[in-house]
């Protein structure tokens, strides 16, 4: 899966326009001190050194094993997104996951996720959430869970079953939107 992720990662950049912003982070419990996340590629626009840098950067994407602190990841990538909002620029947030939260404590449960979702959301810099979960069943609690949890700030999560879906993702992602 990593592989396609880094294929797609690399397919989505060079879809992009050129004055597009990309950042992209590695998630896994206490990567970074407390923190659940890493970024591994900062807001970096996609003009040809840009693109380049973007290649570099998923060679640093590797499978972890260490849990993942999800909610507290997608709740950060969305407070990231929403502050470095640009006026009249889309602000997109996908998250690629295998849709659990485990191994991680202390961690927001989806009831906190969804409330701090809520009390970040603001109008005047909107941010579109996209949780992409794959492996999972779709009607899986957790995963109709963590929809429900995203709901309130109109995120959308998909969940995929295969690396050709994933694939499509990404590509959807380059053209404006997953649920667009």
């Amino acid at each position: 899966l990593i592989d396609v992720v880094r294929d797609g990662i690399g397919g989505l950049a060079s879809l992009l326009p050129d004055d597009s912003q990309l950042t992209l982070w590695r998630f896994g419990s206490r990567l970074d001190g407390e923190r659940d996340f890493e970024p591994v590629l900062r807001g970096t626009t996609l003009d040809g050194e840009g693109r380049a840098a973007v290649s570099r950067a998923v060679g640093k994407l590797d499978p972890l094993d260490t849990g993942t602190g999800l909610h507290d990841t997608i709740l950060a990538a969305y407070e990231a997104a929403r502050d470095s909002a640009r006026p009249d620029v889309p602000s997109h947030v996908v998250v690629f996951t295998d849709g659990r939260n485990e191994a991680d404590r202390p961690t927001i449960g989806l009831e906190q996720l969804e409330q701090r979702l809520v009390a970040a959301k603001d109008p005047q810099r909107p941010v579109e959430l996209t949780v992409v979960a794959f492996g999972g069943q779709p009607q899986a609690p957790e995963i109709k869970a963590l929809e429900k949890a995203l709901e309130p700030v109109d995120g959308y999560l998909d969940a995929l079953r295969t690396a050709d879906e994933v694939k499509a993702a990404f590509i959807h992602a380059a053209a404006g939107g997953i649920h667009e």
